[in-house]
């Protein structure tokens, strides 16, 4: 992700990163280790963006222009996104729909066509409704009460908990790209 430079893959690499090494971190044992290894981990972070091309990826995730690419870019196609979810509430405007919606709803970049949201959470909601949105709820909530249990039964440590942790720690990275990046597609075409 950090060698494509996209902004959902920084994000999510970085959140990954982050909860890989407080993980680390929170296991050691005194507080000489946890300093030690939180350097490390500080070392190795910063390693791996500098060879990527730390000043560019740092220039993509934090960029300042107000194109659809930054966070800010987004907002307004957020903000359209809300008023379709607000219209199709309930049942939605219909899986693969939101392109079309767009040509009603979009306000602004209107020289673009914006045919993904940009998160994939709004658009779920905007295109799925209730009828999609409280299925997703409930699934996540057994799918969270399943990883709690097996957490309280399993070994607090070995190859086993390490699994477990990474496996959780990939899910939640893929969460967070979600929030920024966009589902299957180009994303927006000119006008």
């Amino acid at each position: 992700a950090l060698m494509t430079r996209s902004r959902s893959g920084i994000a999510a690499v970085g959140v990954a990163a982050l909860l890989a090494g407080a993980m680390v971190i929170l296991k050691q044992t005194t507080t000489r280790r946890k300093l030690t290894t939180a350097a490390l981990f500080f070392v190795v972070v910063a390693a791996t963006t500098a060879w990527a091309g730390g000043e560019t990826i740092l220039g993509r995730a934090v960029g300042e222009n107000a194109n659809t690419g930054t966070v800010g870019g987004r907002i307004p196609i957020w903000r359209d996104t809300l008023a379709i979810i607000r219209d199709f509430s309930l049942l939605g405007s219909g899986l693969d729909t939101y392109g079309t919606a767009t040509m009603v709803y979009q306000t602004s970049m209107k020289e673009l066509h914006f045919q993904e949201a940009h998160n994939d959470y709004l658009q779920l909601a905007a295109e799925g409704g209730v009828l999609l949105g409280l299925p997703i709820l409930l699934t996540l909530g057994v799918f969270a009460r399943d990883v709690r249990r097996r957490f309280k039964e399993a070994p607090k440590e070995g190859m086993t908990y390490w699994l477990r942790v990474g496996a959780i720690i990939g899910m939640v990275s893929i969460a967070a790209q979600a929030l920024v990046g966009r589902l299957l597609g180009a994303g927006q075409v000119d006008a």
